[in-house]
């Protein structure tokens, strides 16, 4: 687990601080928890001269993050002191089976590999919990009553501040030092690509080789606008 300071929050900074929470100010604190897990394995083996080799690999990284010692002040005094701002997570899983042969009784040896792969990820983006990234200040107009009055509904992404404090500045919402992410930046995405290769390489003489390799890969995603 990581953790970092941001940009203290001086008590004059009132559309950013609650006083009856921090009345002297604040440091935030980001949090950051990093988890990684993987696992291998595989087998090797000879079929009629060829060197067989197949294995699986996967891994997954999480990324948490987390604000402590902040407010959200268009919460006000409601506001808690810590929050949950969402994070990242990825996902793969790859799968190779190679075939290798040294033939030493063309020119002066001969070397022939080949192979496939299967590879699968997996990408997200967690959102936070809704006071971590929610402005309650914020609202949108969706029309008028039978007096000609404003009908407001309240929009965490809304044009109009109805929250404001004693200097007259609109109250920031959200984790103040990091927002979370919001439900509009949550992302749950999945690829997959299947890949050859051919690699050769001719011993013509002891002292003279010549390698070419050729691989081709295809992406699921590759053509997608």
């Amino acid at each position: 687990m990581g953790e970092s300071a941001a940009f203290r929050r001086q008590p004059a900074q009132l559309h950013q601080t609650v006083a009856s929470i921090y009345p002297n100010g604040f440091l935030p604190l980001i949090q950051t928890n990093n988890y990684d897990r993987s696992l291998a394995a595989g087998i090797r083996s000879e079929i009629n001269g060829w060197k067989v080799d197949f294995s699986n690999t996967y891994g997954n990284n999480t990324i948490d993050f987390g604000v402590k010692n902040t407010v959200n002040a268009s919460m006000k005094e409601s506001s808690p002191t810590s929050f949950e701002a969402g994070g990242y997570r990825f996902t793969q899983n790859t799968t190779n089976l190679d075939f290798t042969r040294f033939f030493d009784d063309v020119l002066a040896g001969i070397n022939v590999a080949f192979g496939a792969e299967f590879r699968y990820e997996n990408y997200q983006i967690v959102g936070g919990e809704e006071s971590s990234y929610a402005n309650y200040g914020k609202v949108r107009q969706i029309g008028v009553d039978g007096n000609g009055k404003p009908v407001y509904v309240q929009d965490f992404n809304g044009n109009i501040n109805t929250l404001f404090a004693a200097n007259g500045t609109a109250l920031a919402g959200g984790a103040q030092a990091f927002p979370g992410f919001l439900p509009a930046n949550e992302v749950n995405a999945n690829r997959h690509s299947v890949a050859g290769y051919l690699d050769t390489e001719f011993n013509f003489t002891k002292d003279f080789l010549v390698a070419a390799a050729l691989r081709y890969e295809d992406y699921s995603d590759l053509d997608q606008r």
